[in-house]
């Protein structure tokens, strides 16, 4: 039984070798021909196909020793001869069984360009974007037009990226004086293929840029970041990102020597202007770590890149809608000189103004006035607003910005472009709570002021029944403060009201389109 046994095992290393050898011969003999037509005076797209193929042709495992048999020139030949539109293809199995880093980040992105291009050919052909009377196109075939733009934008800087890419992981190790390192070519492919995804299927142009400022170090997105940009746009209504022609860029960026000392640290930095938005570096960790400083459970980017495309938004198609909220919230803006006399028509006197307005303007005691029905703000732009007094939750702040009713509000009640930035950020991350926040609140207040002023009017009739009349100290007291309830009844309602319109606007007008 012993003899039988070594017997097998020896049958099986001499299959296993005599594989090896053939595999090795197969590498060899793949590698002569794409030397032999990488090696013609002019290389014809047919020779190149054919060496591509032969190696193509080759198991997985014998592909990377065929590679590692090409010389530089037949393989950096091989790169430049073979038709571009092929690499997406023909490039992919030799990118997997590819051993060699160098070699595996060069034939990563040759057919990583080639991918993104074909891959915008693609989706661009099955789109409707109307025909030549393009005076008739709906606005659904003028959205599809904006995507093929966008993903013909993305495939031709998706080139220049993945060429900064591989330079920077050529420099990388030149500095350091040893070979690219595999793990580092297997982290830029993985992220920049889940880039593609999210780029391609939300035509959207995820970049690494500077915007031409080269006081800022170099930044990349990480692929954790990546990864909470791809959930964040899954969340959002097609129409708000890929059918959204105003919405082009989202850019990482580093944040500049000057800026570092003036930022919190762990709180995300992002802005949004024309179209591109930009997130900055942190002074540590990875921006896909840190919790939203606003709702808590949800990832800063998420809730800080939805609070930026609300601002697209509103600056794009949805101009209407954010009036609409304006209006009523009562928002109203004022030059610093028509300042004071807002607040003396809001029931200030002269000296209440000049105080309200000198500890506005102290940053260290910079805070809402609430004056008559009016709250008044200098928000962190410097600007002078002011708004209708109850028209948003404005309680919820501090710790009273429990997370059943959406967190902490104090943002969207600052001016008028968060107001529409930061509830929309809500609705879409916790529409639940910011259901509570605008109806069910506002509807319990109302209920617990209905029953005050029931109470009070219990009191009128019971004076009343007892003979007290007008001129009575306690039936006039009663009086007046049923009165003030009922007033406060009356805007407990109209506050319920305004706040259930925006409820209405942002779930029936913005998200639902």
């Amino acid at each position: 039984m012993k003899h039988a046994t070594d017997s097998q095992k020896d049958m099986t290393a001499s299959a296993d070798a005599l594989t090896g050898e053939i595999r090795e011969q197969w590498a060899a003999d793949a590698a002569a021909k794409a030397k032999e037509k990488m090696g013609e005076w002019h290389v014809s797209d047919g020779d190149a196909a054919e060496a591509m193929n032969a190696l193509n042709s080759l198991p997985k495992e014998a592909q990377a020793g065929a590679l590692k048999k090409l010389d530089n020139k037949t393989f950096d030949t091989l790169l430049d001869q073979v038709d571009e539109d092929r690499h997406e293809q023909g490039f992919k199995t030799l990118v997997d069984n590819c051993d060699d880093p160098e070699r595996k980040l060069k034939l990563f992105g040759a057919q990583h360009k080639s991918h993104q291009r074909n891959e915008a050919e693609r989706l661009n052909d099955k789109e409707d974007t109307g025909g030549l009377d393009f005076w008739n196109d709906t606005k659904q075939q003028d959205a599809a037009e904006s995507r093929q733009e966008k993903r013909e934008t993305i495939a031709k800087t998706t080139s220049k990226e993945i060429d900064e890419e591989i330079k920077h992981l050529q420099d990388e190790a030149a500095k350091s004086g040893k070979p690219i390192d595999m793990k580092a070519v297997n982290d830029v492919m993985a992220r920049k293929q889940l880039e593609s995804q999210i780029e391609m299927k939300h035509a959207v142009n995820l970049t690494n840029d500077k915007q031409g400022d080269e006081t800022r170090d170099r930044a990349a997105w990480t692929k954790g970041e990546l990864e909470e940009v791809q959930k964040t746009l899954d969340k959002l209504p097609a129409e708000h990102v890929a059918g959204n022609k105003h919405l082009h860029t989202i850019n990482r960026m580093a944040q500049r020597e000057e800026d570092k000392s003036k930022k919190i640290e762990g709180d995300p930095v992002a802005d949004h202007l024309k179209g591109h938005i930009n997130f900055y570096g942190l002074k540590k960790g990875d921006q896909a770590n840190v919790e939203h400083h606003r709702m808590k459970g949800i990832g800063s980017i998420q809730g800080t890149l939805t609070h930026e495309i609300g601002h697209n938004l509103h600056g794009g198609d949805y101009a209407k809608e954010w009036q609409e909220l304006q209006d009523q919230a009562g928002w109203e803006k004022h030059e610093k000189s028509a300042v004071k006399g807002a607040m003396k028509t809001a029931g200030a006197t002269d000296d209440e103004a000049k105080a309200a307005m000198k500890k506005m303007e102290d940053p260290d005691t910079n805070e809402p006035v609430t004056i008559g029905n009016r709250v008044f703000i200098k928000n962190q732009y410097g600007k002078w607003v002011s708004r209708d007094k109850g028209a948003l939750p404005e309680e919820l702040k501090n710790k009273s910005a429990d997370q059943a009713h959406a967190g902490d509000w104090r943002y969207c009640c600052n001016n008028q472009a968060d107001h529409f930035a930061e509830m929309y950020t809500k609705m879409v991350h916790m529409p639940d709570e910011t259901k509570k926040a605008l109806i069910d609140l506002p509807e319990q207040k109302v209920t617990a002021a209905s029953t005050l002023v029931a109470t009070e009017q219990a009191s009128v009739d019971a004076l009343k029944a007892a003979g007290q009349g007008p001129g009575d100290p306690d039936f006039d007291q009663a009086t007046e403060d049923l009165e003030a309830q009922k007033k406060e009844l009356a805007e407990a309602k109209d506050n319920a009201a305004r706040q259930a319109e925006q409820h209405k606007i942002m779930k029936d007008k913005v998200m639902a389109k």
